[in-house]
């Protein structure tokens, strides 16, 4: 097993080597079969960068984003964008409520555990009352990673090719 930093390096570059056609392929399936987990609840998605999965087919008003203040909070999408601390498109609208969090990683493993970039925004932010999935190409599921006491595990983990559920 590598540590979490290898892994993060080793499936950051596996991704920024799709092709975009590839990205954009996958991310349709992936959304296809996220569909039906979300329901009608209050959602939070993600701006994809570096070649994550793509969940803009989802965005609309009232959407959640995450923006970085001096924590991570979901803030409504009104149609507008601005350029946040991680040079992300991030919301203009108020804060909200979300039931749903798509939640974006760098590695994800069968138990449920997931390597982001090592901030831990998404971390701090997730509570049991979140139905909490995690969204990848099927390349980035793993055998394992090192979870810690503070990493939150997932409810779902949805690829190209499977759901995984805990």
């Amino acid at each position: 097993m590598c540590s979490k930093n290898k892994l993060r390096e080793k499936k950051l570059i596996e991704r920024i080597s799709l092709s975009q056609e590839e990205v954009t392929e996958l991310s349709k399936i992936i959304v296809e079969k996220v569909k039906p987990l979300i329901g009608d609840k209050k959602l939070g998605i993600f701006m994809p960068i570096r070649n994550e999965v793509d969940l803009t087919e989802l965005l609309e008003e009232g959407v959640g984003l995450p923006k970085i203040t001096e924590g991570m909070f979901f803030y409504k999408y009104t149609g507008k964008f601005e350029r946040g601390v991680y040079d992300i498109l991030e919301p203009t609208g108020n804060i909200i409520d979300v039931e749903v969090i798509l939640v974006p990683g760098l590695c994800y493993d069968l138990k449920g555990y997931r390597i982001g970039y090592g901030k831990g925004y998404y971390d701090q932010y997730l509570t049991d009352q979140h139905l909490k999935i995690g969204v990848c190409f099927d390349f980035q599921v793993v055998d394992e990673v090192y979870s810690e006491s503070h990493d939150v595990r997932l409810d779902y983990v949805v690829t190209d090719k499977r759901i995984l559920r805990w």
